[in-house]
């Protein structure tokens, strides 16, 4: 009798463990951020509050976004954003909150992010134990990336899903991935040609051709000039 109940239990706690673990990170989530605001009531957040928050602020004017005022308090240059456009649509549920409320959050989002990614690195490469993972979180350009707000964590995230898909000989896949990284194409430039010939071996060029290209085209519907602002901007 015990170990049906026990066995029921388990059941019961397997069930529902995602639907509770993301209930636990949404509140525990809430409590911080009133904390963690305070620390930016005189502090800015690197890039995202010298560009990223007036870029989601110009956004929601309909505003132009690359050819707008970004003063860098720091050194009173303009420091406009040089990212694509759909990576500047994250910032806009953030720029409805007051900036050192949205400084908080976008901190949170990154701790809580590269924290699951270094996870599932560690879990890809079959490393099988979380001291791994915590030494892959703690890494030097994680730090800035948390320090900065830049939406660095969104190529890693497109480095790994070329990996998969490269595996796998997905091209939907590996056309997601290629579009993150495209975020920082100065960064990772050799990743993308490295994807761009396994796709090519893989014979899924095609396929990761026409899912890159449908994500640009979804991309440009809302802001349908990003793409000659931002070559004009470069």
């Amino acid at each position: 009798m015990l170990n049906s109940e026990l066995a029921r239990a388990d059941l019961i706690l397997r069930r529902w463990r995602v639907p509770l673990l993301i209930a636990l990170v949404t509140a525990l989530f809430a409590a911080l951020v009133p904390l963690v605001a305070r620390t930016f009531d005189n502090q800015p957040l690197g890039d995202f509050t010298v560009s990223f928050y007036r870029a989601a602020n110009y956004l929601l004017r309909g505003e132009s976004v690359y050819f707008n005022r970004y003063p860098n308090p720091l050194n009173e240059r303009e420091y406009p954003p040089f990212n694509p456009v759909y990576v500047l649509y994250l910032n806009v549920p953030l720029a409805v909150f007051p900036l050192h409320i949205a400084e908080a959050m976008r901190m949170l989002l990154d701790l809580v992010g590269l924290a699951f990614l270094a996870y599932l690195t560690t879990c890809w490469a079959r490393l099988g134990s979380l001291r791994y993972a915590g030494w892959l979180a703690l890494a030097p350009w994680h730090s800035n990336m948390i320090f900065d707000g830049s939406w660095g964590i969104l190529p890693f995230v497109g480095a790994l899903l070329c990996f998969w898909a490269a595996r796998r000989a997905n091209g939907v896949l590996m056309g997601v991935g290629i579009w993150l990284l495209l975020v920082k194409p100065h960064i990772v430039a050799l990743v993308i040609l490295a994807a761009l010939i396994l796709a090519w071996r893989q014979k899924i060029f095609f396929r990761m051709s026409a899912m890159l290209v449908a994500l640009l085209a979804i991309s440009t519907l809302a802001y349908p000039s990003w793409l000659i602002e931002l070559k004009d901007l470069y």
